[in-house]
């Protein structure tokens, strides 16, 4: 499951961004990437930092 794969990614490095997942996933569209971050990210796995573009990064939501 890409999702998975996304989150052990973030795991390994402590935070991803979109650029580090297309070298994961280079069979896959930015779109579909981009999709599965907003998806982690709604499901409160993940949190977006960054003013956006390259900026952007993704981590591990902290839990209380």
């Amino acid at each position: 499951d890409r999702q998975t794969g996304i989150l052990n990614a973030i795991k390994q490095t402590g935070y991803c961004r979109l650029r580090d997942l297309q070298n994961v996933y280079p069979d896959v569209s930015e779109r579909t990437i981009r999709y599965d971050l907003e998806k982690l990210t709604n499901q409160g796995s993940i949190e977006r930092f960054g003013n956006g573009g390259p900026a952007t990064y993704y981590r591990l939501k902290r839990q209380v």
